[in-house]
């Protein structure tokens, strides 16, 4: 058998509705089009492990963030995509303020423990901060994966969004759903059922393990040495 056709092999028998968006390596593009799911969704749900989602990032927290994880990149990449990352998340959180789009997020606890960088420490704090704020505005929900659970699915971050229908399009034009996550391999979406029915179960189970929000809101606090 030769190489390709291995390799085929590992290929889905169904791979419509899915793929690759972009490699990790060219992020402005991909930022432009997660934005423009932010502007049309109804909902969203959020996780990430090991640092706060990007839609509730402090831009500065952004920036040590993107250095730790892309060391190689060069600086005016680094602070093309601060920008980017700061007027998406600024337009998505004036829509969960006019209570346009309601969402979930749950965040390791590992992310609130120490900075993403040595010199960052203020940046983190800031960023704490900044969370505490996220939790008073009503559409948005923040939830604290403890230490030491091991997530479902072993999964470590992604996205789902989710659409108002639209009736006076064919079913076939307005997808519902769409899922998505990024690897050391680039970023992928997914609007198979299949995966919906996955990553919505996935969700589901995060948010059972986490702290509610209301013990997240004050283990943020206790953190920054406040009282809630």
């Amino acid at each position: 058998m030769r190489t390709e056709e291995l390799i085929g092999l590992l290929r889905a028998p169904d791979q419509s509705g899915q793929g690759r968006v972009e490699q990790t390596a060219y992020g402005g593009p991909n930022i432009e089009r997660l934005a423009a799911l932010d502007a049309h969704a109804s909902s969203l749900r959020s996780y990430s492990l090991l640092t706060v989602p990007g839609l509730l990032q402090d831009p500065e927290y952004g920036m040590h963030v993107i250095r730790a994880a892309l060391p190689r990149l060069p600086d005016h990449e680094l602070r093309r995509r601060v920008l980017m990352k700061s007027a998406r998340a600024v337009s998505f959180l004036e829509r969960a303020r006019r209570g346009e789009v309601r969402a979930a997020f749950v965040l390791g606890e590992q992310s609130l423990a120490h900075a993403p960088g040595l010199d960052a420490v203020e940046a983190h704090r800031k960023q704490l901060r900044r969370l505490l704020a996220m939790t008073d505005i009503h559409s948005l929900s923040v939830q604290i994966l403890p230490f030491h659970t091991v997530p479902p699915q072993f999964a470590s971050q992604f996205s789902l969004w989710a659409f108002a229908k639209e009736p006076d399009r064919e079913a076939e034009l307005a997808r519902k759903a769409v899922g998505y996550c990024e690897s050391i391999m680039g970023g992928s979406y997914s609007t198979r059922l299949d995966d919906m029915a996955t990553m919505h179960s996935t969700f589901a189970d995060l948010v059972s393990l986490a702290w509610p929000p209301s013990r997240s809101r004050s283990h943020i606090a206790e953190l920054l040495g406040e009282a809630t």
